[in-house]
């Protein structure tokens, strides 16, 4: 998680020595992860299927 913040996939503040994570940020983030999960999803489907493989 604090690679993320630091890295800036989601944006935070710094309170005293606590961070802060920005909700929309992170819900953004969380999209774009799901997105990318069921992309990865939809390949796998479809290379079974060319591989003749039945769902």
């Amino acid at each position: 998680m604090i690679k993320l913040l630091e890295s800036g996939e989601i944006l935070y503040r710094v309170v005293g020595t606590h961070r802060r994570v920005n909700t929309d940020s992170l819900l953004a983030f969380k999209a774009r992860a799901d997105a990318r999960a069921h992309d990865a999803a939809d390949a796998l489907v479809q290379m079974s299927e060319d591989m003749g493989f039945d769902r």
